[in-house]
């Protein structure tokens, strides 16, 4: 049976190395950790698990990481196993909801420090000429924090210096629908230059900083899923709009988000 203190001791002093993660039988996050602990990320995630397991309660910890012995209908007795009825160990669901929100807002302050945490190592490697090392940082971040418009400004420099035009317009698009409004940054950036110099920049930018093509494929998309209330048709629309190329990867993905809530 798993010790919550002894995973948060192990989180404090090796989480670099996962062996919280092994000792709790999550070999793969194990493993992630493993091949991570040359890097500051490795050793922050496991300085934040030591206090997600300290502040957690250790019923929410056993039914997470002690399953296999939380059966509460069965307990030792003497030595013939004899079964014990009704459940001794049952806890009090007050304090399992409480709890529960308490992990839910460390958890999500964890995504915001996992973000800024590859943020800054993707604006080092910006700086370093590592444009694609960059890239693969900031993208990384997103999975923490997708809604972050600052990572999607910096992934549209990174487009914009590698020309992919699409994919530059996309990131700058969802920054600013997201709430990016330094608009002097975008007109003046140096990276940006290669964007803004494209014959179609004056009119996203008159726009409001939105592809123009996206409007017909809004009002074909609104038009499949409008028509389709079911859940596992608009996947199919969606999917049918990625595959003709009325709607790009990210397109899809938003989209999806936006299905399930």
């Amino acid at each position: 049976m798993k010790n919550k203190t002894v995973a948060a001791l192990l989180a404090i002093f090796l989480g670099g190395f996962g062996l919280h993660w092994f000792y709790l039988n999550r070999s793969g996050l194990g493993i992630v950790h493993l091949l991570l602990c040359w890097t500051p990320f490795a050793w922050i995630s496991g300085l934040i698990s030591a206090i997600v397991f300290f502040s957690m309660n250790e019923s929410i910890f056993d039914e997470k990481y002690n399953i296999d012995f939380s059966r509460p209908d069965y307990s030792r007795y003497d030595a013939d196993f004899e079964r014990v009825k009704g459940y001794q160990h049952a806890p009090e669901y007050s304090v399992g909801y409480n709890d529960s929100k308490k992990i839910k807002a460390v958890s999500l302050k964890l995504n915001r420090k996992m973000a800024e945490v590859l943020k800054k190592e993707g604006i080092k490697r910006f700086k370093d000429f590592d444009i694609e090392g960059a890239m693969d940082q900031f993208e990384k971040a997103l999975e923490f924090q997708y809604n972050n418009p600052a990572l999607h400004f910096n992934l549209a420099c990174c487009q914009s210096l590698l020309e992919n035009r699409e994919k530059a317009y996309y990131h700058l698009e969802y920054a600013v629908s997201n709430g990016f409004s330094d608009f002097d940054k975008i007109k003046s950036h140096d990276a940006l230059a290669y964007l803004r110099v494209d014959s179609e920049f004056s009119t996203f930018e008159d726009n409001g900083y939105k592809v123009q093509a996206s409007k017909q494929v809004e009002s074909t998309k609104n038009d499949l899923l409008e028509s389709t209330p079911d859940l596992l048709e608009q996947l199919k629309n969606l999917n049918a709009l990625r595959v003709s190329g009325q709607l790009t990867e990210e397109g899809f993905q938003k989209e999806k988000r936006k299905l399930f809530g």
